[in-house]
């Protein structure tokens, strides 16, 4: 998308759209240790539906409004809010499910559809 419509080059466009994997690759424990030391997981996840929002308007804004005036890095403020979104939304979802399925003949089970869904 981002070398077809904006003309960025194939390095930069790897690079934007490799930002929210890599800042979960490297945020996503100490996430897991603010996570367990808050306990407020449902808090988390309101915050992170919040920001993958807020990043969805924030690219739709870029894309349709500031066309003229966009530079090559415009993309890097929507990703780099939308890795810290998916970062907070899997470590709050994932450490959830242990809770919400406390019986342990039945966690296997809700790990698999959560996989799978």
């Amino acid at each position: 998308m981002l070398m077809e419509n904006f003309a960025v080059g194939k390095d930069l466009a790897s690079f934007l759209f490799s930002m929210p994997f890599l800042i979960g690759a490297i945020l996503l424990p100490f996430f897991g240790i603010l996570v367990d030391k808050v306990n407020k997981r449902s808090l988390f996840l309101v915050m992170a539906s919040i920001g993958m929002m807020v990043t969805c308007a924030l690219t739709y804004v870029l894309l349709h409004f500031f066309t003229f005036t966009y530079t090559n890095f415009s993309f890097l403020g929507p990703m780099i809010l939308l890795g810290l979104s998916y970062t907070a939304f899997s470590c709050c979802i994932w450490s959830a499910i242990p809770i919400v399925a406390p019986e342990k003949h039945l966690q296997g089970t809700a790990f698999g559809l959560a996989v799978s869904a």
